[in-house]
């Protein structure tokens, strides 16, 4: 008999502990639910401000290019061709100043443009953001999604919102939430295992972190990432936080994020109709 209450006992905390934790999985996810319907109850400026008063300024000559002028340049191109990838721009003999991208609003955007300031709500663990992005935004390219465009780019307000992108949309709204709660957080253009793709780094004072928040795996630990140095699937050519576009002018094999071979090429200031 006391042997069998010996056994019993482990037994028993064993599910009691089970039953905690998963008691406080069911509390966790309907308070991330309830914020959730919360932010999604203010879906205005969806879109950001005028376009046509965004500009980047050239780092090497200072050279200043909007949207407007972006816009003109592209006017005449056919819509498929426009949506075709990311467009690398080079002025006065400096290569890749910047890069844009087609939007929803069908019309090319500089990339920083994408990152509007969105939040949806305050988390207090910084790593939060990527479980949520992750678990709740829908992977599906966006041929499916527009018609047989090949690339259309959301924002990050609209890419929280409609549920459903590429990579680049997870990795615009993963990366603005992180910016937002003071990180240093960076989209990054690349090819993964010699496919395009867009993927989030974060540079930390402990290293620089790589997140991929197109991986849906439940399982994952999400208090621990990889450091980027040693993801050597991840092939980046161009990155991009709110402010600055940087260019990979080393080998697209490298896995350090910081150094010489990373040169900040432009500025992106997004204004108002007012020119403020």
């Amino acid at each position: 008999m006391f042997k069998k209450i010996i056994i019993i006992i482990p037994i028993t905390i064993i599910v009691l502990l089970y039953a905690e934790i998963k008691i406080r999985e069911m509390v966790f996810e309907s308070d991330i639910t309830n914020r959730i319907e919360e932010a999604l109850k203010n879906t205005s400026d969806m879109n950001g401000r005028d376009p046509d008063d965004n500009y980047i300024e050239s780092l090497f000559d200072r050279f200043r290019f909007t949207e407007g002028q972006l816009h003109l340049n592209l006017i005449q191109r056919p819509r498929k061709e426009t949506s075709s990838g990311v467009a690398y721009w080079s002025f006065n003999n400096n290569k890749s100043v910047t890069a844009s991208a087609f939007g929803t609003d069908y019309l090319h955007h500089f990339v920083n443009h994408y990152l509007i300031g969105y939040a949806p709500f305050h988390v207090d663990n910084l790593w939060m953001p990527h479980f949520i992005i992750s678990m709740r935004l829908t992977y599906q390219l966006d041929a499916e999604q527009y018609g047989g465009l090949a690339e259309v780019w959301q924002n990050s307000k609209q890419a929280f919102v409609n549920t459903r992108g590429d990579c680049e949309d997870h990795a615009i709204a993963l990366t603005d939430w992180l910016i937002e709660l003071g990180l240093d957080a960076r989209v990054v253009l690349g090819s993964y295992k010699s496919e395009g793709h867009a993927w989030v780094i974060v540079v930390m004072e402990s290293g620089v972190f790589l997140l991929e928040s197109t991986d849906k795996q439940k399982n994952t630990n999400w208090h621990h990432y990889p450091l980027a140095k040693f993801e050597h699937n991840y092939h980046p050519k161009a990155m991009f936080n709110r402010e600055y576009f940087w260019f990979n002018t080393g080998s697209v094999y490298t896995t350090s994020y910081q150094g010489n071979h990373w040169v900040k090429k432009s500025r992106f200031y997004r204004l108002n109709g007012e020119g403020k």
